[in-house]
């Protein structure tokens, strides 16, 4: 026994912090810096409603022992309170995690109604041990205080970009265990603390979607998954894709489950049209709102895989039945008295099913009733513009027209591309004009993150796509858009595009082609110099959107 480890036996555990020797640097457990120690809800926002108890009562406080005392670890003092490291040689102990859920608890209680954080930590352990996935080496990275840090970052980084779940009524002990899997593992990205590089990390992120599918009674049962399930496996698929990529430049992640379960559960299915939101019961229109939400989500993945990849999308427009997502303000507000007020007085947003909405943008002829949007609804109508972009450009510009020997297939080919070509740019000189509507909006206020900062970034990307006739033949598509998105998005950030003008210009008028340097002509073949990870998290999803804006 090592001097250190004998002060472990001397030396209260308040005192010393777990550690090991340095992880290699693909380790999912790299040390924890003193720069994300804080993490309060109070960034979180005004209209954001959270009780911090809801987490866990007791979750700072190591009110219940559970057996894991006799662990063989390597303890070190340090002096960073975040400072922890996953052992190599943890060893498992003959005492499971399913005598440690209902330690010392009296009959007919379970550990979810005490300390909901540990009793979703314990089945989670459990769940890794029984797939032989050597849970004892999670066990301090997945320690409670670990865990609610994990979901603080996930609400303070991740729930702006996409507001998948409906504030108000989250609670941590209703919340399913495979939900709070997923949410702390996107949490950890963004608090740093998980790691793209690492093996174990996709690993993991692959293991909380396998948790989800078969923690579902009711799939399991051969009925379709609750909307958790969908929920909790998007979240997993997403870091899978995005900033887990085994090829850097092509995910090659395979969302047709996902997809067909979504569809199978309903998720797309078609609201009652003649029952108006306002006259729901609050529970039952927030249950509504996050199905609408979840499917429009799945929708922006969909057809963000199609444009940024270059990969068939799974979901076709014609399934959602929906109208498009209700106001921010009226998402975030956080009473039932407060929830009705907005609703009744509020110039809602247009309550038209999504596909007949985007094909009065996708024609020649202009809208002339007026449409009311939410930012997250104007964002799924630009993504349903950019998918269409995507469509006709593998559909017309596969094969140069020059090759082509037939004078007449040439001639219908040129006439088609044409004709898409205006039909775009009118669909995407409208959306402009509406967005700067949305944005002035009342219940525009309360929206931030990434579908209201990138927006315009991806506007004018669509429009670069749109004029590029040569860009279907492309080599690597993947790096030459998700570059031309980076240096877009660095040139709005950077006020060197016109974002107040409907046209395509620099801020002087200037044609913005100057701008984008040689990337339309060369893109950089090297995965390695700037990667699908390292532009969707830097560039895209860390934008904090200054104040005033």
């Amino acid at each position: 026994m090592s001097k250190t480890q004998a002060l472990a036996h001397i030396i209260p555990s308040l005192y010393l912090t777990i550690n090991v020797d340095p992880a290699p640097q693909s380790s999912l457990t790299d040390t924890f810096g003193n720069d994300i120690a804080d993490v309060s809800f109070l960034n979180l926002g005004a209209n954001a409603f959270f009780d911090l108890d809801l987490l866990d009562g007791g979750m700072f406080d190591n009110l219940f022992p559970t057996g894991r005392d006799d662990i063989s670890t390597d303890i070190a003092i340090s002096e960073s309170p975040y400072q922890q490291s996953i052992s190599p040689e943890i060893t498992a102990t003959s005492r499971s995690y399913a005598e440690d859920t209902n330690t010392n608890l009296p009959c007919g209680m379970s550990l979810l109604q005490i300390s909901p954080l540990d009793a979703h930590r314990l089945q989670i352990l459990q769940f890794l041990n029984e797939s032989n996935q050597d849970s004892w080496q999670w066990n301090q990275w997945l320690g409670v205080s670990n865990m609610a840090r994990f979901l603080r970052s996930y609400f303070k980084s991740f729930h702006q970009h996409t507001p998948l779940l409906h504030l108000p009524f989250w609670n941590i002990a209703s919340t399913s265990t495979r939900l709070v899997f997923s949410m702390i593992l996107m949490g950890a990205m963004y608090s740093g603390d998980l790691k793209s590089y690492g093996s174990e990390a996709r690993q993991l992120c692959q293991m909380a979607q396998t948790f989800a599918w078969a923690s579902d009674l009711s799939l399991q049962a051969g009925g379709p998954a609750e909307l958790d399930t969908i929920q909790a496996v998007y979240i997993a698929t997403l870091l899978d894709t995005f900033y887990f990529p085994a090829k850097r430049h092509r995910p090659p992640v395979n969302t047709r489950r996902l997809i067909n379960e979504a569809r199978s559960a309903g998720v797309f299915d078609s609201v009652n049209p003649s029952n108006e939101p306002w006259k729901m019961k609050w529970d039952e229109w927030s249950a509504q709102e996050m199905r609408i939400r979840t499917a429009f989500i799945l929708y922006l993945f969909d057809a963000i895989r199609a444009v940024l990849f270059d990969q068939r999308p799974e979901l076709h427009l014609y399934e959602l039945r929906l109208p498009l997502p209700c106001d921010e303000n009226i998402f975030a507000v956080n009473s039932k008295d407060n929830w009705h007020e907005l609703y009744a007085n509020s110039q809602n947003p247009t309550r038209v099913d999504y596909p007949i909405v985007l094909s009065l943008f996708l024609c020649n002829h202009p809208v002339e009733m007026p449409l009311h949007f939410s930012v997250m609804g104007a964002f799924v109508v630009l993504h349903g513009i950019l998918l269409h972009i995507w469509e006709q450009k593998t559909i017309h510009v596969q094969i140069d027209c020059s090759k082509i020997s037939n004078e007449v297939e040439q001639n219908v080919r040129k006439h088609l591309v044409n004709i898409q070509s205006q039909v775009v740019d009118n669909a995407l000189r409208l959306w402009r004009k509406h967005w700067v509507v949305t944005l002035s909006r009342p219940g525009s206020m309360a929206s931030e993150g990434l579908y209201r900062d990138r927006a315009l970034a991806y506007w004018f990307l669509g429009n670069i796509m749109n004029r590029n006739r040569s860009m279907g033949g492309m080599g690597n598509w993947t790096l030459r858009i998700l570059q031309l998105l980076r240096r877009l998005t660095t040139l709005v950030d950077s006020g060197q595009l016109d974002v107040a003008s409907d046209n395509v210009t620099g801020v002087a008028g200037e044609n913005i082609d100057p701008h984008l340097g040689d990337i339309q002509e060369s893109a950089d073949e090297s995965a390695d110099v700037e990667g699908v990870d390292t532009i969707i998290l830097d560039c895209m999803m860390r934008k904090d959107r200054p104040s005033g804006d």
